[in-house]
């Protein structure tokens, strides 16, 4: 528990020279957050959820709840509503803040991933929506909200007409054919060039799944401060001399890592 307690509540990190201590919460990428924010959950659920109102003191948590009005609520991205005869009927939920942003017809994307958000819509519509005229309606929605993100009419139409297609033994054979590929392939995505690619590996019986090589991610977001390798060579130094009397296991790791500091010190040719 003590090695449990150190892991928790030790999260560093840094961030133009200066050093963070995260003091809520269970820090993200760690193999222990998952377990120990499960554990948490199931201890606040049994003590406190089932007999506590609205406003339970529970540390940094808050709960909130939602009443029904003129009877209809939301749930997640589906409104439930109450009919004149009992009966519920279900729609799409869309927060007042929306605003139709989905991934843009012009982005540099594979069109696959286009056509799936598309798909992912309609798709929604046809599991959630059950009263025909609301489905309608939902329709229309959805093609405003795609013609704004510049969706063609024909790729909107090409989707559905795949969607509405009955499932035969063909669609079968084609998903036990993809089991059997010997293989799949990573290429970068460049328009025109990697759809060429897809095709060629295609034939030799490999799939191929595209990522891009360059995202705002990459370029704009850095978690971390980028040490300074001299600086690193310079703290490395200091203690190079006392690494002959330490043990030849120890005395491996630090020439080891002394090789790597000069290999990225080198200048480049």
């Amino acid at each position: 528990m003590e090695l449990v307690k150190f892991i928790l509540t030790t999260t560093y990190f840094t961030s133009k020279g200066i050093i963070y201590q995260q003091k809520k919460g269970a820090a993200m990428g760690s193999p222990l957050s998952p377990i120990a924010v499960d554990l948490f959950m199931e201890w606040l659920e049994v003590q406190a959820i089932a007999t506590a109102p609205a406003g339970y003191p529970t540390g940094s948590i808050k709960f909130t709840y939602e009443e029904e009005i003129d009877g209809s609520i939301p749930f997640l991205d589906t409104q439930i509503t109450r009919k004149p005869d009992g009966t519920t009927k279900l729609s799409i939920y869309r927060k007042p803040t929306h605003t139709n942003q989905y991934l843009q017809f012009q982005s540099h994307h594979p069109l696959h991933q286009k056509l799936g958000v598309v798909r992912t819509l309609l798709d929604r519509k046809d599991a959630i929506v059950t009263e025909e005229a609301d489905k309608e309606e939902e329709e229309k929605k959805i093609n405003e909200a795609l013609t704004q993100c510049g969706y063609p009419s024909w790729a909107i139409d090409k989707v559905k007409e795949q969607t509405q297609k009955p499932k035969t033994s063909k669609n079968r054979e084609t998903k036990d054919t993809k089991d059997k590929t010997k293989g799949s392939v990573v290429v970068p995505y460049v328009e025109g060039l990697s759809e060429r690619m897809s095709r060629v590996f295609k034939k030799h019986g490999f799939s191929t799944a595209m990522k891009p090589h360059s995202t705002l991610r990459n370029m704009l977001v850095h978690p971390k401060d980028k040490r300074d390798p001299s600086k690193q060579l310079n703290q490395f130094m200091k203690y190079l001399a006392r690494a002959v009397r330490r043990p030849t296991l120890e005395r491996q790791a630090v020439f080891s890592k002394l090789d790597y500091l000069n290999t990225k010190l080198k200048p480049k040719k």
